[in-house]
């Protein structure tokens, strides 16, 4: 489950959030939005996680005429949209990971021909990385591994992608269309800093960024929970969010049952 915005744009209102043990119930956080205000014993952090995108290309020289450029794709999601519409046309995709092999899977029997970017290793399931062989073999895949993007030169027809190889020889390829497949990051960056701002504490993030929980789903500040993308579950999905909601619910009933004694 993937969520293409950033937490203010999915809670513009939010202002503030605070502890406040003044209560005749204890303690407990208050939520300040520009209009009202709540309290709550207990919160859950469901703010899932966004796809990479130009932000994390804008130091590469000509990587600001991706963003006005119809013949760039950022959104995994618009990948069988895509199918009919590329036909015999070179599709350059850069991102090993699965939703890169599987774009490249996607539109191998329908492009002319895929240009696959990989920076150092293939990192999606082995299934995927067998039909990607399969598909280089074939002739409907060139592999560039491994590669540093050092420049987009975007025409109104066409798109001039400039490489450094592993013998550190630039080059360039020219592509019909692009894709961006470079993976997702959580939205946990607004959230964190409302809690600073309002002295809550400051949530353990995992190396990857992501909040680190128990395996009841509780974050490192008590009575504070997280769950679904925004923990780095291994199989995001909303599937796996609903399931993982219904932990919290429940470690919330508990841990609130165990206060009260």
């Amino acid at each position: 489950m993937v969520y293409p915005y950033s937490l203010e744009a999915l809670h513009p209102l939010i202002t503030a959030i605070s502890q406040d043990v003044s209560g005749t119930q204890g303690e407990h956080f208050r939520i300040v939005t520009e209009t009202d205000e709540f309290t709550a014993q207990c919160l859950v952090i469901a703010t899932g996680q966004r796809i990479k995108g130009y932000e994390d290309l804008k130091s590469v020289k000509g990587s600001h005429e991706l963003l006005s450029s119809p013949r760039v794709c950022f959104n995994p999601g618009a990948t069988p949209l895509l199918v009919s519409n590329l036909d015999r046309q070179v599709v350059g995709i850069v991102g090993g990971g699965d939703n890169g092999l599987v774009t490249a899977i996607c539109l191998a029997n329908t492009a002319k021909h895929i240009p696959l970017f990989v920076r150092s290793q293939l990192r999606g399931f082995d299934l995927n990385q067998k039909q990607i062989s399969e598909l280089i073999q074939a002739g409907r895949i060139t592999l560039h591994q491994p590669v540093l993007i050092k420049e987009f030169e975007v025409g109104k027809d066409n798109i001039y992608i400039t490489l450094k190889g592993k013998d550190n020889q630039e080059y360039e390829v020219l592509l019909d269309y692009l894709c961006f497949r470079i993976g997702f990051e959580p939205n946990v960056e607004q959230i964190n800093q409302l809690f600073k701002e309002g002295a809550v504490g400051s949530l353990e993030l995992t190396t990857g960024g992501y909040i680190a929980t128990d395996q009841f789903l509780r974050t490192s500040i008590a009575n504070i929970y997280a769950a679904g993308d925004v923990t780095n579950p291994r199989d995001p999905c909303v599937a796996t969010a609903v399931a993982q909601g219904a932990i919290a619910a429940r470690s919330i009933d508990e841990d609130l049952r165990i206060a009260s004694y």
